[in-house]
């Protein structure tokens, strides 16, 4: 059976809870989790936030993601929860000719411009908190 997005949200929020009993993916969170574990999966129904409009567009899995919001509001925690689920049921990806384990890696800002990591490939969610 192949893993479904929504089993991954399912999941998602399983761990969440795990790590504190009231954690939900409310409303708030809801749009970028349900697309993380869109892309995470595979999924081409992917939705991402256009940052100059802030309206929802077609996403592109061939992009990485982008999370912005302030300080506190579960960026960090997406990715943990959503890098561990990806390792758990080990899924890859391939590029350059070469399959690999899909890793999430938490970059700043400031690391996206002091180390070149921004390339304007990167899907844009941007958590309502």
């Amino acid at each position: 059976d192949r893993l479904t997005a929504q089993d991954l949200l399912e999941e998602a929020e399983a761990v969440g809870m795990f790590r504190s009993p009231d954690f939900m993916v409310s409303t708030k969170l809801g749009f970028a989790y349900t697309n993380i574990a869109k892309w995470v999966v595979g999924d081409s129904t992917v939705q991402c936030i256009n940052p100059i409009t802030k309206a929802p567009e077609a996403g592109d899995l061939t992009k990485g993601l982008y999370l912005a919001g302030r300080t506190g509001c579960g960026k960090t925690w997406a990715l943990e929860i959503f890098s561990f689920l990806a390792k758990a049921h080990n899924i890859r990806y391939k590029a350059y000719g070469a399959e690999n384990l899909l890793e999430m890696v938490d970059v700043t800002v400031m690391e996206r411009v002091e180390f070149g990591y921004y390339t304007g490939r990167s899907h844009f969610f941007s958590s309502a908190c």
